[in-house]
């Protein structure tokens, strides 16, 4: 078998080079009888070929890129700084960002809850001072209030007079005091009888007759008490009811040293509650601070450590006071543009619009936003100017208002502090005839027209303005011209 003839790359080469010079011929002969025909070179700037294309009114506004999540740590307490995270450090949210000498805020809460538990001991032994002293006051209450019962029983059975066994046993007394005189009697009757004989001594007999004296008072005293019983003693009553106001004096008395007692007690308790509030807001506050000798990243992100204007970098020993700015967290994960817009361009700038976003380094290929943030109030355009600026300047007496839109995706190749554009798309519009907003001419009292390249020359078209975006507009001719504006065809953009 015979190998295959090689190719001749010589001839290849000519054969290319001979059909670009083909083409560009035709292409010349096409130029020189358009220029010979109208007189216009079909390459002049001044030309603008009309395409149909979907249309962004949008509003183009510079813009400085910002992470989503930024937030600054500051101090919470003073102290002197033992540890600080190294400048540019990617940390976690929780991570350690500073530690401050934490002794002197531990030995302070020891001491506060030392002090709490002396508290607490002192208070035990006064309140159970203040316990036994109002038990003893309640107990004598008890006693006065039966006292004053008793005496008020008393009195009443005064002033009501005898009851029926106190009558039977009057009458039990008298007739038992008779009896017994009737006996004695007779016992002298009979030791009188025998004296007479000599058998007993006179003086037994003396005796008895004593005896039988004494009976008789005794008989005489039961029938005064029997006679008495129903009629009641004022004496015996003006007693029974002093008595009776004694002890009604000292239940109120007693009452009061009751009430008293309650009232310090309740007093003391009050005192004690309130001073153990304190104190123990007091270790609250203490134990906060060794807390906050630990100063934590409050996100994920990129540790940026702040600069004392007035004492340089932050370094480990330097006392730092409360409120003192320390670093600054950026997620560089999620960017967003913050931006500005007049007041007077603010209609129809809502949230949730679609954003273009061009970073510088990336050509026309847009990134796309949200917007997440449209202030409520404007503010004057020098707010952000320090106030040494403020004193030169003045204000601006321009109303803006601040807006925020967030990129869609990561940020990847973005860096904050970047300048960017923004497109804030305010409508869609498909099929649009796109010209340069340049390119239309408007009168006074006739509509907007464009000079469509007619010949040599041109002819007007009377346009319907759809959109604007500054740059470009999207028309439409309108419907009495009869030739109208078509796809491809091309427009002056100045006067020929």
């Amino acid at each position: 078998m015979h190998a295959p003839a090689p190719v001749n790359q010589d001839s290849h080469v000519k054969l290319v080079v001979a059909l670009s010079a083909f083409a560009l011929l035709l292409f010349g002969i096409a130029a020189w009888v358009l220029i010979t025909r109208t007189g216009i070179d079909p390459n002049d700037p001044r030309l603008f070929e009309v395409k149909r294309q979907q249309f962004l009114q949008v509003l183009r506004r510079p813009g400085l890129l910002q992470p989503v999540s930024s937030q600054l740590v500051f101090s919470k307490i003073r102290g002197t700084l033992l540890w600080l995270v190294p400048d540019g450090t990617r940390v976690k949210k929780g991570d350690t960002l500073f530690q401050m000498d934490p002794l002197p805020h531990q030995e302070a809460l020891d001491n506060q809850v030392n002090k709490i538990r002396s508290m607490n001991a002192d208070w035990e032994k006064q309140r159970e001072t203040l316990a036994k002293a109002l038990r003893q006051a309640k107990s004598d209450l008890v006693s006065r209030e039966l006292n004053l019962k008793l005496e008020q029983l008393r009195l009443k059975e005064l002033e009501q007079g005898p009851t029926d066994s106190d009558e039977e046993k009057a009458k039990d007394d008298l007739a038992n005091a008779k009896n017994l005189l009737d006996a004695k009697r007779d016992e002298h009757q009979i030791l009188a009888e025998l004296a007479e004989g000599g058998y007993v001594s006179s003086g037994e007999v003396r005796q008895k007759a004593l005896e039988v004296v004494a009976q008789e008072q005794k008989v005489a005293d039961a029938d005064i008490a029997y006679r008495k019983l129903h009629i009641p003693d004022p004496v015996k009553i003006g007693d029974q009811k002093l008595k009776v106001n004694d002890q009604d004096k000292n239940l109120t008395s007693a009452r009061e040293k009751v009430r008293l007692q309650e009232e310090d007690f309740k007093r003391a308790q009050e005192n004690f509650d309130a001073r153990l509030k304190r104190e123990e807001q007091v270790r609250k506050d203490f134990a906060t601070n060794l807390e906050n000798t630990r100063v934590t990243a409050p996100l994920d992100g990129l540790v940026v450590v702040s600069k004392n204007p007035w004492r340089g970098a932050l370094t480990p020993g330097m006392d730092v006071w409360q409120n003192l700015e320390l670093a600054r967290i950026s997620n560089s994960d999620r960017m967003m543009v913050t931006m500005t817009l007049d007041e007077g361009r603010l209609i129809g700038v809502k949230k949730d619009l679609k954003v273009n976003v061009l970073a510088p380094g990336e050509g026309s290929k847009a990134r796309f936003a949200k917007m997440t943030s449209v202030a409520e109030r404007s503010r004057d355009e020098f707010d952000d100017f320090r106030q040494e600026t403020k004193d030169i300047v003045g204000m601006a007496t321009r109303q803006v208002v601040d807006l925020q839109a967030e990129l869609d995706g990561d940020a990847v190749g973005l860096r904050a502090g970047s300048r960017v554009q923004a497109e804030i798309v305010l409508s869609d519009l498909p099929n649009q005839l796109v010209v340069p907003r340049a390119a239309i001419v408007r009168e006074t009292d006739a509509p907007p027209f464009v000079r469509v390249l007619s010949g040599s020359g041109y002819r007007r078209c009377q346009i319907k303005i759809n959109g604007d975006d500054g740059l470009f507009s999207a028309i439409e001719a309108l419907p009495d011209d009869k030739d109208g504006l078509k796809d491809g065809e091309r427009i002056w953009m100045v006067e020929p």
